[in-house]
This record gives structure tokens, sequence and C-alpha cells, in this order.
């Protein structure tokens, strides 16, 4: 996209990682492609950036890759870089910018399990006093980032690179990226590790954006089942049933069930999420996850 001052943003979606605190869902899809209400929570992102005008988002795949071509293939608006190898979230974007994907000097960045109402195009047509400029939240405990009174960070995790600490935050996975980010992006390695507190030594200044609404990081089964939860609450609705289910028998609260799902007779279910073709046995069933071809994991003990 291009903003107001003429200046063009490119867009990715860090997709590429294991998922393993996801697991046994990511044996069957990858992280960004299990289903949050109605649709992937990849698409969720996807229809934020077009939303913001963005005419391609890339995203990068290396775990369960060909379900994420899958997808590519079918939402016009993504481009795939293919990682045969796992290259990181610094060296997911070198590889696409390497391969052309990318071409501009700045670049809106995302992990792909973040799930939250994100202020899209005010960031991405934000202007950059530094080398980057972060997306965060009000600490929910210590914080990953330490701020000074000018807004300038001067903690990343446990570093502190800075004195004049006054307020800490979590950072959401979410950041503009300016030139200086973008050249010093090695072949493999961290975004955060390898190039913004490398970058910081060094003394450049990265600033942050505060976001105060709801967020998720969707990496485990307790925020995966959260994250359908408040789906279901930011539409003002009690349960969400895709097309192509018998729900005669059953009794549906609080639960999102996929399309082509099979409940059988006399089911029950509370807190629920039913993937697209799973199959629900009778009885009643609370903060269960079902997904075709994998026992029914029970996230009752879990949380976000």
């Amino acid at each position: 996209m291009t903003g107001d001052d003429g200046v063009s943003t490119d867009a990715m979606v860090l997709a590429a990682g294991l998922g393993t605190r996801l697991r046994p869902l990511t044996d069957l899809l990858p992280k960004p492609l299990v289903p949050i209400g109605d649709r992937p929570a990849l698409g969720h992102l996807v229809g934020a950036l077009r939303e913001a005008g963005f005419a391609r988002v890339v995203v990068n795949a290396h775990h369960l890759a060909p379900a994420l071509a899958r997808y590519a293939e079918e939402e016009p608006l993504v481009a795939l870089s293919l990682e045969h190898e796992l290259l990181g979230t610094a060296g997911g974007v070198r590889h696409a910018r390497d391969g052309g994907l990318l071409r501009s000097d700045r670049l809106l960045v995302v992990n792909g399990d973040l799930f939250a109402r994100l202020p899209v195009l005010e960031l991405a047509s934000a202007s950059i006093a530094g080398v980057a400029r972060l997306l965060v939240a009000p600490a929910r405990g210590a914080g990953n980032v330490g701020v000074d009174r000018s807004g300038r960070v001067v903690r990343l995790r446990q570093e502190t690179v800075a004195p004049g600490e006054s307020h800490a935050f979590d950072y959401l996975g979410c950041a503009l990226l300016g030139p200086a980010s973008l050249a010093a992006l090695p072949h493999a390695g961290c975004l955060v590790g390898d190039v913004l507190l490398p970058l910081l030594r060094a003394g450049a200044f990265v600033e942050v954006q505060v976001f105060e609404q709801p967020w998720l990081d969707v990496g485990g089964l307790g925020a995966y089942l959260e994250a359908n939860r408040v789906w279901l609450l930011e539409r003002g609705l009690e349960r969400f049933v895709g097309e192509a289910v018998n729900v005669q028998d059953a009794t549906i609260s609080g639960s999102v069930v996929g399309a082509r799902a099979e409940l059988e007779r006399g089911v029950h279910l509370d807190r629920c999420v039913v993937w697209p073709g799973a199959r629900v046995p009778e009885g009643a069933h609370v903060t269960t996850i079902f997904a075709p071809g994998i026992p029914p994991v029970d996230a009752a003990a879990l949380r976000p």
C-alpha cells in the first residue's frame, strides 16, 4: 500500500513456524490455518490487510507448506514464500526480499498467530522516527519491552540497552520496519535477537505504538479456545454453526461448529470448537476441540 505521504509499504505474515504448543492440531494444519470462527486464523489477518489497502500479502511457509500453498491458490491477495529450511523471523523476511516478493523500504510484519483487531492502517501509514515501530500492549507481567518517557525502547526482552525505563509493555509480534532494519536482515535468524537488539546496542532509535484493545497469541490450546470465544463475543453470537451441519438433536452454547461437521444424537456442546468435517460423539462435551482424524482434545484445564 502507499500512504498519504507517498511512501510504499509491503506486508508480510510470518507463518512458517512449527506450532509445537498447539499440537496435536498442528499435526493436521500449520498454526496460521487453524480455524477461528468462520475462517482460518490467517484469514482474519489477510482480511484486515485487504481492508487497509494492501494489494498483496507475502506469507512464508515451511511446516505443512502444501496446506498454505492451497490457501494461497484460493486467496488472490497472498503470495507464498516457501522455505525449505526454517529460517526464523528475520531470515524469512530476508528470503522473501531476496526472492523479489518484497520490494519496498518499509515492511509491516505480523506473526501469523496474533489474533486482534489490529490498527493496520494506522501502523502501516505511520512515519518512523527510527529503525522500527513496534506494536505493544500494556504489560501483563514484567513485559518484554521497556521504554523511556520519550517513547524510545530502552529494553528488549531482558536486555537493557539504555537507562531511563519508565513503562513496560508486551510486544505483540507486529512491527513496521524501516530501511535500516531491512538492511540488517541476516539469511537466518530472529527479528528481535539478530536485528533489533544489535541495532539498539549500536544506538538506533526504536519506537512503540501502544495497542489498548484485547489481543491473543494463539500459540497454545487454551488460547486457541479463547480466541474462538472472543470471536463469538465480538459478534454478539451465542454459537456459530457452519453449513451442512445437522443440529436437530444438539444443544450448542458458546461454541463454534465448522461446516459439514457430524454431530451424533444428543450432543451437548459448551465452549467447544468443532473443525469443519469433524465428528462429535454423543454425550456432553465441555471446552473440547474436535478435529478430523485425531481424538478429542480436552482443554478444560488449559489457560489462554
